[in-house]
């Protein structure tokens, strides 16, 4: 299947199936949620339309290595990814 493919070379394909969605099923908490905000920042991690380190220094020219899109926001000396972000992240 031409999906499953490339969620083995694409990152941000694997981080949806490995870490948001492994059996690639419908969300269900998607249809529960009330408040616009949560939907749109949920949004905005599933697409990787963030503005974590991640995705933003990509942008730069030249690129910033992966290994060195520190967070900002702890001192912990992680990547910041969406992983670090939601899930790690002491602040």
């Amino acid at each position: 299947m031409w999906c499953e493919k490339h969620l083995e070379v694409k990152r941000k394909l694997r981080y949806y199936k490995e870490v948001i969605n492994p059996n690639l099923e419908d969300q269900k908490y998607l249809s529960v949620l009330t408040s616009a905000k949560k939907i749109i920042n949920i949004a905005k991690i599933r697409t990787n339309s963030h503005e974590l380190h991640s995705e933003t220094w990509h942008w730069t020219i030249p690129k910033t290595p992966w290994t060195e899109r520190i967070c900002h926001l702890c001192e912990t000396m992680s990547i910041e990814d969406e992983n670090h972000f939601l899930l790690d992240c002491p602040a």
